[in-house]
């Protein structure tokens, strides 16, 4: 997904990726305390993936990767 006049872009390739647009469309359509809730729930797994706690920082809105060197 392009965002407008930006250079960052959702990177759904890698698993991270993939994590990280799920949860900010959870992010969007629920409060960040429900939709992690709700996540959880439909995807158990996430709780054993070591990246996840770093992509629920409450004071990061959405998580773009770099379309440059791939970097969140």
């Amino acid at each position: 997904m392009l965002l407008e006049g930006n250079q960052y872009f959702y990177r759904p390739l890698s698993l991270a990726g993939r994590y990280a647009t799920l949860i900010n469309q959870f992010r969007d359509i629920y409060s960040a305390d429900i939709g992690y809730q709700l996540l959880f729930e439909l995807m158990p797994d996430l709780r054993n993936i070591k990246f996840i706690p770093l992509l629920f920082k409450k004071t990061d809105r959405h998580i773009y990767y770099n379309s440059c060197n791939n970097q969140p």
